[in-house]
């Protein structure tokens, strides 16, 4: 009689566990009661309410069709919470979000969690648009975030965001700031990513790291990836660096841009816009002049740069040195790095875009594909090689100096830029100097075949494929600066340069941390 109860007790067990997941009857997970799914995982928490699909509350609005989360006057404080989950927002999708901010919105996380986060996204993208605010305040434990995506990018395109956190204000695998206003403050740093990238192309951006509980305190911090910043108006400051970028260089191509720390920068930066150099953090004094074009390393405690306003000399243009046409309002290659164009301090998003092929690949909902060929608002072209990349074409302006950036926006999407394609710059008879960036692994045959000006060319990654007479001039004389962790990684990237340039070509290693 005893088993045979066992048994009846097992059936019913199972059955009742069966039901649950095909009629979603609710089931105790921890101290909460939500709704199960058929993996048992809601799509989104928002505070401690479990998301399944399309669905609002008090404030905020999902839209599961579109993956769009609308924050609305939304409040939010983990303490007047008794079922806390440690984020104030937790996204677990896969595919990426997007929040529109409409009104004033707060979120203050203050609980028991060890990590507490304002906004939590494990493995997908989010873009913040809308003109709405969004204050995150998590300040409980010295872990904790107020925005932190583990694995994606976060895309700000518009909106007032302020992020203060007791650790990192926002982190990302990659970040891209091209509108809005931005605040960020973390005692290790205010914006930062750890193998990403971080490119602001434009709007108000203040980030800062205090350093009060540990020896960092950085306002922008990439360990192994590229920071570039080419529009808007920046601000970094840290109590140990303004920017940290130990293993690439930074690149200033446009912009307003103030750092401050202990030393200003943590390890080179080029910039293409001049400036003052000061060695106090209040910029007392006349201070040193820095030159556009030029890679400083210094122990600056404040510097400022930004465009000249003399319309004679460089007008608003940041990569066109010593050019003075000033072409179509200032928006020569390189005035904007990243080619998502809202550097126009409007805050609003520009992430227009013309197809090289039919002229009319504007929508920013439709990224363009593998095969096209894109030009962009400050006339740079770029063709889709892959799911995420793209290969520099060239440009259709005219300017001298020209910055090719790590990564490009085109039509909302993120691409890493990873070649110069064959005949990018064939015959340009304008071009005085280039730098090329870290993501660059391959040069195209006769890319820059014919530049008989370009006298000065930098190079900061592993480039390991030239192609045939990549960049051979039958009456040019060019000077190669290499920035490479090891002198055998400099030798070799040497060797294949000599074999594709003039007999005149002359180069330089300068030493990077690995």
């Amino acid at each position: 009689m005893r088993k045979n109860h066992r048994i009846l007790l097992t059936a019913i067990i199972s059955l009742f566990v069966l039901l649950s997941f095909l009629i979603k009857i609710p089931i105790l997970e921890g101290y909460q009661f939500i709704t199960a799914s058929a993996d048992d995982t809601p799509l989104l928490y928002v505070g401690s309410t479990a998301v399944y699909g399309s669905s609002n509350g008090f404030g905020w609005n999902f839209d599961a069709a579109t993956c769009t989360l609308t924050l609305d006057n939304f409040g939010y404080d983990s303490s007047n919470d008794p079922n806390y989950r440690g984020a104030g927002i937790e996204y677990n999708g896969t595919a990426a979000i997007t929040i529109i901010l409409s009104g004033a919105n707060n979120i203050k996380v203050n609980g028991n969690s060890y990590t507490d986060i304002g906004i939590s996204s494990k493995q997908a993208a989010i873009t913040i648009d809308g003109t709405g605010s969004l204050e995150i305040t998590a300040e409980s434990y010295n872990s904790a975030l107020g925005l932190q995506i583990m694995l994606g990018t976060l895309t700000i395109k518009n909106g007032t965001i302020i992020a203060n956190a007791k650790h990192e204000g926002i982190y990302a695998e990659d970040i891209s700031i091209a509108g809005g206003n931005v605040t960020a403050s973390g005692d290790e740093y205010g914006i930062g990513t750890r193998n990403g990238t971080i490119t602001i192309t434009g709007g108000t951006v203040n980030a800062t790291g205090i350093g009060s509980f540990t020896d960092a305190g950085y306002g922008l911090y990439s360990s192994s990836g590229s920071i570039s910043i080419s529009g808007g108006t920046v601000s970094a400051a840290g109590k140990k660096y303004g920017v940290c970028n130990p293993n690439y260089i930074t690149n200033i191509t446009g912009g307003t841009v103030e750092l401050t720390g202990e030393t200003a920068f943590g390890t080179s930066t080029h910039t293409s816009i001049a400036g003052t150099g000061y060695d106090n953090i209040e910029g007392n004094g006349n201070g040193t002049a820095i030159t556009a074009d030029n890679e400083i390393n210094s122990s600056f405690k404040k510097i400022k740069l930004a465009p000249s306003q003399d319309p004679g000399n460089q007008g608003n243009n940041a990569n066109s040195s010593g050019d003075n046409q000033n072409e179509n309002n200032g928006n020569n290659p390189g005035d904007k790095q990243n080619d998502n164009t809202s550097g126009d301090k409007s805050g609003e998003n520009s992430d227009s875009t013309t197809g090289d092929k039919s002229g009319e690949n504007n929508n920013e909902n439709t990224p363009p594909q593998k095969g096209d060929v894109v030009t962009t608002d400050n006339k740079m072209k770029y063709e889709v090689t892959g799911e995420d990349t793209v290969a520099f074409k060239g440009t259709t302006g005219n300017a001298k100096s020209i910055t090719i950036p790590s990564t490009v926006t085109l039509s909302g999407k993120s691409f890493k830029v990873t070649s110069i394609a064959p005949k990018a710059f064939k015959n340009n008879k304008k071009m005085t100097s280039i730098v090329i960036p870290a993501p660059v692994t391959a040069i195209g045959k006769y890319a820059f075949y014919g530049t008989i000006k370009l006298k000065k060319v930098t190079i900061y990654g592993n480039i390991t494929k030239f192609g045939a007479k990549a960049f051979y001039s039958k009456t040019g004389k060019c000077k190669y600066i290499i920035y490479s962790p090891t002198k055998k990684k400099y030798n070799a990237m040497v060797k294949k340069l000599r074999k594709v340039t003039n007999k005149a070509a002359t180069f330089k290693w300068k030493k990077t941390k690995k």
